[in-house]
This record gives structure tokens, sequence and C-alpha cells, in this order.
């Protein structure tokens, strides 16, 4: 059996609301319209969301036309997730404000970005853009919009158009390299994300990680192993590091070293099916089957249907002469892949050692006929 590939997860960081929420104030059409916007910005300094939207809520009703409160009254919302008023709120500014209206349009556009929106959050972006041919922010919001569409060329083409503007925004070149992960452009990838490590940026553990998973493609293991022991000694809680680091030490053949971290995998993530038969695996590879089994038997347990589990206890079954124990994991694995030509040979190996040799003979001609590298050709 071949090792699991590399887990893939990408981190995407969004562009957040935080950087807007200094727009500076006009001035009040009256004291008590600026006295209770005053008390809703210190309740939003303090995290109470809800009273902040009321005082809002309360100056506005003395000035309906007060779309800088009605900002901060999206921005509160935001943070309520009540989204619905944050879009309303965010659209009255852009009403009251068109020649002003930066921030709201991008505010918007992350919101429908946040709700998968991402055609309403391109068409508000482009308009940031076209509004501010140099706000960089706006260059990659759109970007991770097209991200998360797919489109990852557009995205590339966003993520570098904000860089040129400013050459320090490191979450754009993070992105960027993300994208490139994504398109299997692993030079490019890595060299995203070198830039990002190089500058200490606060990228740095997610790029680490990531450039870990493209020299894990390019078949580099071992400065995958190294990337991935970086982002453990700064993130000692990331599991997937450690999981991938592990199949990195698989890959070299360094089954001793992968089990402590596959170890550490299902301490941190328990009902993770995948931990354990990659550690079950690599007990296997070891010949150390009884360990197999109970680590195969671990992801079963937590995953019924765990497939590559299934078959390959069902073959160390097999070993022991376990053969009904063989012929009922096997079976499984037949019902959850009806094509599983491998499944289909060991079985009929079972049925000849247990003597019923028309189930083998059936079991090794449909074998055959998918295809298994354990038949004979004719």
């Amino acid at each position: 059996m071949n090792i699991n590939p590399q887990l893939i997860h990408c981190f995407k960081r969004v562009f957040t609301l935080g950087v807007l929420l200094l727009s500076p104030l006009a001035v009040f059409a009256s004291d008590a319209t600026e006295e209770l916007t005053e008390l809703g910005l210190e309740q939003m300094d303090q995290g109470n969301f809800a009273e902040a939207v009321s005082y809002f809520d309360q100056a506005i009703q003395l000035d309906p036309d007060d779309h800088e409160v009605i900002f901060q009254k999206g921005i509160a919302c935001y943070y309520l997730q009540d989204f619905d008023q944050a879009i309303l709120a965010f659209s009255m500014v852009i009403q009251l404000d068109p020649e002003g209206c930066v921030n709201s349009l991008h505010n918007r556009g992350e919101v429908y970005t946040m709700l998968g929106y991402y055609d309403l959050a391109i068409a508000d972006y482009t308009i940031v853009t076209e509004l501010d041919p140099e706000y960089a922010l706006g260059f990659g919001a759109r970007g991770l919009a097209y991200s998360f569409k797919g489109e990852y060329t557009l995205a590339i083409e966003d993520y570098s158009r904000a860089i040129e503007i400013d050459p320090g925004c490191t979450i754009a070149i993070y992105n960027r390299g993300n994208e490139y992960l994504a398109l299997e452009d692993y030079e490019r990838a890595i060299t995203d994300y070198t830039t990002i490590i190089e500058m200490n940026a606060p990228e740095i553990v997610a790029a680490l990680y990531n450039r870990g998973l493209a020299y894990s493609y390019i078949q580099d293991f071992e400065q995958a192993i190294s990337d991935f022991s970086r982002t453990i000694e700064l993130e000692p809680f990331h599991f997937k590091a450690y999981h991938n680091r592990a199949m990195n030490y698989c890959n070299l053949c360094d089954y001793d070293s992968a089990i402590p971290d596959l170890t550490r995998v299902i301490e941190l993530d328990p009902c993770n099916p995948d931990a354990f038969f990659d550690r079950g695996l690599s007990y296997d590879k070891l010949e150390n089957y009884e360990q197999a089994i109970s680590d195969y038997s671990g992801a079963i347990d937590i995953d019924p249907d765990h497939l590559t589990s299934l078959y390959n206890r069902g073959l160390l079954y097999a070993n022991f002469q376990n053969y009904d124990q063989a012929l009922i994991d096997l079976s499984k694995a037949i019902e959850l892949d009806p094509e599983f030509a491998d499944a289909y040979y060991f079985r009929g190996l079972v049925y000849a050692y247990s003597g019923d040799i028309e189930k083998a003979n059936a079991d090794y001609e449909r074998a055959t006929q998918l295809g298994s590298d354990w038949c004979e050709p004719d």
C-alpha cells in the first residue's frame, strides 16, 4: 500500500474590517448626536457591539443622513454577525456619500465574501479599485474573492497588483503563494512563502507549513520535514504539521520517526481516523502487525467505512489465518468500493485457503477483469 498523500490545508487570511475602524467622523448635527456616537464608540472599544448598535441607532434617529454613524453601525453589526444589517448600513453609506464610500464598499465586499456572494464582492472591490487605483487592499480583497471562486489566475493578477503598489503587503504575498500552490506551481509558491518567512511576517507559521507542503509535492522530503519542524516550534499544537512531517518521514522509509509524530496527532486530534491508519501502516512496515491491527481498528472505530483500514486489517487477519475476520473486512471494502481489484484478489485467496474454490475463482475472475496487479496475465 502507498502512503497517504500529504494533507493539504492552505490557510487563507481574510482582509479584515479592523483596518477600517479609524475612519474619521464628520462634524455632528447636534451635541446629542455627538454624545450618543461617542458612547457607541466606547462600547465598540470594549467589544460591547450590541450596546454600540443601540447608541448608534439613537444617533441615527436624530440625524438619519449621518453616514459616518451609519458606517460605524455597519461595523458593529458585522462583529455581531448580523450580516444583513451590516450590508444594509454599508449600502446606506454608499448612497449617502457616493464619492467617499471606498471603506463602505470594501466592507460590504468583505461581508459578501464571507457569505459566499463572490460576484457581488468582486463588483464592490472593482468599484473600489476604480475609485482608488493605488489602494492595495482593494486589489488584495478582490484577489481573495477570485480565489474562493476558484479563479486562481485572476487572483494572482490582483495579488501581484497589490504587491506592486505596496511591496510590504505580506498578506497579498502569502495569498499569492496559496494560489500558486493550488495551481501546482510549486517553485513560485515556495518563492512567495520564503519571502514571508524572511520578512518574519505575521503569516510566518502558515507560510512555513504551506512551504512544507510545496516541498513535499516536489519530493524534497528533507526540506519539507525541516519546514514542518519549524512550524511545530512556533505552534506546538499544530497537529497537521505533525501529521505531514510524519508522512514525509514515511516517504523516506523512516517509520520509527513517523510513529511518535502520529502518536502526537492522535493526542491532539483523537477523532482523526487517518492518523490511526497512518500509524498502523507505519507499524505494518516495521512488521509490528499486532499494533498495526490495533491502529487499523482504531481508525475503523472512528469511521466504520474507512476503506484502507478495512483492507489492510483484512490482509493482516489473513496472514494470521483469521479467515473469518479477513473475509468480513475484505467484503466490507468491496462493498464500499465495488471496483477495488486487489480486494477481490485477496478475498479470493482467503476463500481458497478456506476451501471455497467456487467463490475463490469468482473473485479471481473479477480481480482480473478489474486489472489487479496481483493477477497473472493470460
